[in-house]
């Protein structure tokens, strides 16, 4: 089983990305997961949060108290969310707009994933596929390609995220299908 978080403000998409990565798990690849949000009142600017479990077995209890991976794209996220990371966990997170602190105990991710612009959040996706393997990357592509279109602006986003990780050569993260 493995425990995401993804959170920022509103208008960057995060909540999306948690709803195409579970639609990956479940369509594409026939697993189980379960996908909840929350956001602020705000229409945009306000806090916003994703949990997204992702199992090869049904999942009971939707709520994420711990998480593996935590995905920040804003400092206030962060700064609202950084508690909820397993010590040891994964931490990804914009290097521009988060600053973690000396004290986070993760596998620390910075990359500059807002300068996808609109696609950050479909950026971080191909983060998550690459650095983790949380699904596969093609599961997102037929995703992507179902909800947007094979020519979309997402696919490059996507790739980007790809990209950044392979990029950054960061060694391999404790989860995966297997976690």
């Amino acid at each position: 089983m493995l425990k995401l978080i993804f959170t920022g403000v509103g208008g960057q998409g995060i909540i999306t990305a948690g709803v195409v990565l579970a639609e990956a798990a479940v369509v594409a690849e026939g697993r189980y997961a379960t996908q909840s949000q929350s956001y602020g009142a705000e229409a945009r600017g306000g806090l916003t949060r994703t949990d997204v479990i992702l199992s090869d077995s049904e999942v009971l209890y939707p709520k994420i108290e711990q998480t593996h991976v935590l995905a920040a794209l804003h400092q206030r996220g962060y700064n609202a969310h950084a508690a909820t990371l397993r010590p040891g966990g994964v931490l990804v997170y914009d290097e521009d707009q988060v600053h973690p602190g000396p004290k986070a105990d993760a596998r620390c991710v910075p990359l500059p994933l807002l300068q996808a612009g609109r696609g950050a959040n479909i950026a971080l996706l191909g983060v998550l596929c690459e650095l983790i393997g949380a699904v596969s990357c093609d599961s997102i592509r037929s995703v992507l390609d179902e909800r947007y279109g094979a020519g979309s602006p997402n696919h490059e986003a996507f790739d980007l995220g790809i990209a950044m990780v392979r990029s950054g050569h960061f060694g391999p993260m404790p989860f995966g299908r297997s976690a």
